[in-house]
């Protein structure tokens, strides 16, 4: 059976991820490692009207038992 978490991240006008913080946990040690991970992640940026812009947006983690 997997276990479900949410990481929010926070992401700049360049697509870069300014901070993540896990909101659904799956457990503390994991929780510590995937932000982390998260801290390195890279978007495509959003835009309005043609103009890039920060953005929230929530990501959904699933993990699987070996």
């Amino acid at each position: 059976m997997s276990r479900q978490g949410m990481i929010d991240v926070l992401i700049d006008e360049r697509g870069v991820v300014q901070g993540a913080t896990m909101t659904q946990s799956i457990n503390s040690r994991y929780d510590a490692i995937a932000v982390a991970a998260a801290k390195h992640w890279r978007y495509e940026p959003a835009t309005l009207n043609g103009t890039p812009v920060k953005y929230r947006k929530a990501v959904q983690v699933s993990v699987k038992p070996r």
